[in-house]
């Protein structure tokens, strides 16, 4: 199979991902292929993480995939999403072992920009304690992110881990407004 696509819409059914806007040329063959994005707009529904469609305004970037072994082989050596709020790119490998219900992951969100004051509209709900949750949502008020590196690194259920290993973090922020706790005043700066 060789394809260009264009604006492509998958819905979301469940707890299974939907998309809409997705363009970009598909190779594929039963043992794995390759997809170069190439979106103008594109939006990614995924129930149960996110509470809201996430809305790029430009997509490009490669995946690849194989199988092989003991399963399926993701790779992309970038896939980079912009928006208004932020600007970043996904990279790394996933391997997905047959009979698994989660992947093993080694895979890196590196961010460009993002603008704190909208930090709720993208924070992975689904995925975080809902005190953490509650409390990211309330606390952070605004700020700015550059230059950050998110690494999860490990199986996929292990999330949140209870040790230093699997998700690593660094970056710049400025301007930040974080209201730590109620019986504190806010952290500015």
């Amino acid at each position: 199979l060789d394809t260009a696509i264009h604006k492509l819409s998958i819905p979301t059914r469940g707890h299974v991902p939907g998309l809409s806007g997705l363009s970009g040329q598909l190779q594929a063959d039963l043992f794995g292929g390759r997809f170069i994005l190439d979106s103008d707009t594109l939006t990614i529904t995924i129930p149960g993480v996110f509470r809201n469609p996430q809305t790029m305004t430009a997509g490009r970037g490669e995946i690849s995939w194989k199988r092989r072994g003991t399963g399926w082989w993701f790779e992309t050596p970038g896939l980079s999403l912009s928006n208004a709020d932020i600007s970043g790119a996904v990279l790394g490998k996933l391997h997905w072992p047959y009979g698994n219900s989660l992947p093993i992951l080694d895979l890196g969100l590196q961010v460009t920009s993002a603008n704190l004051a909208h930090l709720d509209s993208y924070l992975p709900l689904g995925l975080l304690r809902p005190r953490v949750a509650s409390w990211m949502q309330r606390a952070i008020k605004s700020g700015y992110i550059h230059d950050a590196a998110i690494w999860y690194r490990g199986y996929a259920g292990d999330f949140p881990f209870d040790s230093a290993d699997g998700l690593l973090a660094s970056g710049h922020i400025e301007d930040v407004s974080v209201d730590y706790s109620r019986r504190w005043p806010s952290i500015d700066g």
